[in-house]
């Protein structure tokens, strides 16, 4: 099975993938992490989607996992550093999104709500080296939570931003049968 997953959180996933494989060690899973994984789906280029899509495209059955949040989140050592009441956003040395990533909501988020005094201390292109650049210090960046907060090396800046909330869904296109035993 052939299973498209947002760029975004393809690693975060891992250990889900895992259980699925112990329960049902016949399925070979074949995971592809794209920056689309919607239109990896509609491409054919996969059976299954686990896309981030604010919602379900009509053209495609599925089932909503849940609504990920993403809040603002740094080092430990680089939180300690700001001292006990913190400073202003602007203040911040921000991780931001390189060229490819621009038109990504946290991208938008950074040109709509940061000051263009802000300090960029260096852009990605991909979820892996976001995650690194915030755990080792080069700034804050909003990440998801359900990953951040699992991360002992990582404290929570402000609480989630409700402009970057994005629901998770789990799609198939609609000339795929469904399987006897589920109505999606």
């Amino acid at each position: 099975v052939r299973v498209a997953i947002s760029g975004e959180i393809g690693t975060e996933f891992m250990p889900e993938l895992l259980a699925f494989r112990k329960s049902s060690p016949e399925i070979k899973l074949e995971i592809l992490t794209a920056r689309d994984a919607l239109a990896m789906l509609i491409q054919r280029k996969a059976d299954l989607g686990l896309c981030l899509v604010p919602y379900k495209p009509e053209h495609l059955r599925g089932l909503r996992v849940g609504v990920l949040d993403q809040a603002l989140y740094a080092a430990r050592d680089y939180a300690k550093s700001l001292g006990a009441k913190g400073r202003i956003a602007g203040d911040h040395e921000w991780i931001g999104w390189g060229r490819d990533m621009a038109q990504s909501a946290g991208a938008r988020w950074m040109k709509s709500n940061l000051p263009e005094t802000a300090r960029i201390g260096a852009e990605v292109n991909s979820w892996d080296a976001f995650k690194e650049a915030v755990l080792c210090g080069l700034g804050v960046g909003h990440m998801w939570c359900f990953v951040a907060d699992r991360e002992p090396g990582l404290v929570r800046i402000r609480e989630p931003e409700p402009d970057l909330a994005m629901e998770l869904w789990l799609l198939v296109r609609e000339d795929v049968p469904p399987d006897a035993n589920t109505n999606a």
